[in-house]
This record gives structure tokens, C-alpha cells and sequence, in this order.
């Protein structure tokens, strides 16, 4: 579920749900530093690990640079296992056998509501990026960086930049304004297609 505007992101996250394996992930932490859910996992990743109990595990992540994102488990009494990259809903996969949380650390700035631009079926806005989850890069001007993406069965956000004289990173596997962040790149623009 996608919120319809980046002020209601916090509020409309309360519940948002990724469908993923056939389950739904339901995240909590809403206006904290740390978005967190139950019955879930991020693959691979991992940084270190360390036994302590599952509402200490986002701590331990904060507290061990370059933690990112992290999985708890009842594994040998209960272990943290911490993560590195860049991760969000969207990257976690649903697990149901051994009391596992998932969370990531929301470490960045998201664009301002204010900074969106509605124009039908995308959304985009100024001086912002989506980081990671690449599928290719295009070399195109910045007001046909949406259509490309548009066109590409596979692509469901994007980023534009001027990159040897303007490229559009398209990406995959979904993202909303609230997985924006802000770049100071002049002329960055960023986007995603609204389903």
C-alpha cells in the first residue's frame, strides 16, 4: 500500500503492508529512527551477530557502525543479527518459523510533501534519490526519465541525474515518497510510478 501524500507517510506507514511470499508484513516505529516488524527477515547482508534479547536489537544495530538493517531470531536463546546496506520494506521477506523481527534504521531525510509533483499515473520530485535496487541506467533528458520509466515492464521508480550529461536510473522492486531521500546534487530529480 502506497500513502497518497509524504505529510501522511508517518501516519499511513502505521499499517503499511508488502506482500511478499504471500504474507503481510506489518511495520511499526512510526516517527522513530527505527522501522521495525515481526514475522520477517532481511537475507544475507550480515555484519556480525550477538546474543540479546529482541527489543535490543535495533539498539545494538545503532550502536555497531555500519549497521543498517537487522534481523532478530530465537536462534541460541535469541541473536541480533546486524546487517549492512541500503534496505527498506520493500527488501524484507516474510518468515514465520522462529519468532524473527526484522528493522532498518531510517538514518535520511525524505523530500517534503510540499516537493512532489501528482501527474497521473507517476509521482516525482526535486532534488531527491532513491538509493539502490538499480535495474539499468539510460542516458536521457530529466522530462523523459518518467516515460522511460513508464515503458520498462520492470521499472517502478527512478532516478535522473546529471551524470555524463544526464542519465535516468531506472529501479525495481518498488518504493514510495517515504523511501526518498534528499539530494544535493543540482538538478537531481526522482520519481515513482503510482499502482
Amino acid at each position: 500500500m502506497r500513502s497518497v501524500g509524504s505529510t501522511l507517510c508517518w501516519k499511513a506507514s502505521i499499517l503499511i503492508l508488502v506482500i511478499r511470499n504471500s504474507a503481510a508484513i506489518v511495520w511499526n516505529g512510526d516517527g522513530t529512527d527505527t522501522r521495525w516488524a515481526l514475522q520477517c527477515d532481511f537475507i544475507g547482508r550480515d555484519l556480525k551477530n550477538q546474543i540479546s534479547r529482541g527489543d535490543q536489537c535495533g539498539s545494538l544495530c545503532k550502536e555497531n557502525s555500519p549497521c543498517s538493517h537487522f534481523t532478530w531470531t530465537n536462534y541460541n536463546g535469541g541473536t541480533c543479527w546486524m546487517k549492512s546496506g541500503y534496505v527498506s520494506e520493500f527488501d524484507a521477506v516474510s518468515k514465520t518459523n522462529d519468532g524473527a523481527v526484522c528493522g532498518f534504521l531510517k538514518t535520511t531525510v525524505s523530500p517534503p510533501a510540499s516537493a512532489w509533483k501528482d501527474e497521473g499515473t507517476l509521482k516525482w520530485a526535486l532534488n531527491c534519490d532513491f538509493l539502490g535496487r538499480d535495474l539499468m541506467a539510460v542516458a536521457t533528458a530529466a522530462e523523459k526519465c518518467g516515460g522511460t520509466c513508464l515503458s520498462n515492464p520492470e521499472c517502478s521508480h527512478f532516478t535522473w541525474t546529471n551524470y555524463q550529461g544526464g542519465t535516468c536510473w531506472l529501479k525495481k522492486n518498488g518504493a514510495s515518497d517515504c523511501d526518498a531521500v534528499v539530494k544535493s546534487d543540482s538538478g537531481a530529480v526522482c520519481g515513482f510510478l503510482k499502482f
